[in-house]
């Protein structure tokens, strides 16, 4: 991941479809970790 990515990530904002994909992932972790433990790679 680059730098520009990094700090994006940070943000408070979703601009790209990886930013939307780890904010869910972090959300399912704090609502659900059993579920989210399933998707693990």
């Amino acid at each position: 991941m680059d730098k520009k990515i990094k700090q994006r990530l940070g943000d408070g904002k979703i601009n790209t479809s990886f930013e939307m994909i780890e904010d869910q992932e972090e959300k399912l972790w704090e609502t659900n970790p059993m579920e989210a433990l399933r998707y693990e790679k």
